[in-house]
């Protein structure tokens, strides 16, 4: 199997040929004709054939047909797909061999991510696993992928976190997060940013009007027109003085002072 593949599209937006990472064409798929297509996932692309969607693998051999309305991309083994349009469409979750592994039952469903996937009726979210048994009960506004075993979700205008049990493990207090990454998340209130650890506890205080993400324990800071670094105590490391800076990578990070470029390192 191929590990780098790309889907050639000429003019009219129609596959044409399947090529590897060096260019060699594996398969020439001009008679096929798929209106569109998608990125391949775990071995399979979802296509577009006449109005409706299937799956085909990295010979493009169709392994699923086109029957659905819409399609995702595998994760953890299964895919989203939606049958229906408007009022009537609901989504459920196939395997690779198209069997249809939880019902399409949901108003919305996300991908898989941890072994849980976000999934949506009457307006509420909550959480599934892959037998499609409810993990988190159907009571969140908006919620986003599980990664490092926490998952934001929202309730009105505000975000927390939970875990895998469904136990609200932060609190409801922030305008907008991301995930958590190493035990930190990136977290923001009143347009102000910040970090805070798997506790809710307030690493890097919430003052910054922009930030990057930590790279080898360092993360970029910006305040005004002004970047600076952090470690992950909150201590500022370097000082906010450049005009632009970059992330660190093999202990350098570059930076931009007026119209000149260079690079720091932290002892």
């Amino acid at each position: 199997m191929y590990t780098d593949v790309w889907i050639g599209i000429n003019t009219d937006n129609e596959v044409h040929m399947i090529i590897d990472k060096f260019g060699n064409e594996i398969v020439d798929d001009s008679n096929y004709g798929y209106g569109s297509v998608k990125n391949f996932t775990e071995g399979l692309a979802a296509v577009e054939y006449d109005g409706k969607w299937g799956y085909i693998d990295e010979l493009c051999n169709e392994v699923i047909p086109a029957k659905y309305n819409e399609t995702a991309g595998f994760y953890d083994g299964l895919a989203s797909i939606r049958l229906g349009d408007g009022e009537a469409s609901k989504w459920g979750y196939i395997d690779k061999q198209g069997r249809e592994v939880i019902p399409v039952i949901y108003d919305f469903a996300s991908r898989f991510s941890d072994g849980l996937a976000g999934v949506k009726i009457n307006d509420k979210w909550g959480f599934i696993d892959k037998d499609g048994s409810v993990i988190v009960q159907f009571k969140y506004d908006s919620c986003r992928e599980f990664q490092d075993g926490y998952a934001p979700v929202k309730i009105g205008d505000r975000w927390g976190f939970i875990d895998k049990t469904g136990n609200e493990v932060v609190p409801f207090r922030y305008d907008e997060v991301y995930h958590f990454s190493k035990g930190m998340a990136e977290v923001s209130i009143d347009d102000k940013w910040g970090f805070i650890d798997e506790a809710g506890n307030e690493i890097v205080p919430i003052k910054y009007d922009n930030f990057k993400e930590f790279r080898e324990g360092y993360a970029a800071v910006k305040m005004g027109k002004k970047w600076g670094f952090v470690d992950k105590t909150g201590n500022e490391v370097v000082p906010l003085i450049y005009d632009e800076v970059d992330y660190f990578s093999e202990g350098r990070a570059s930076v931009r002072i007026g119209d000149k470029w260079g690079f720091i390192a932290i002892e």
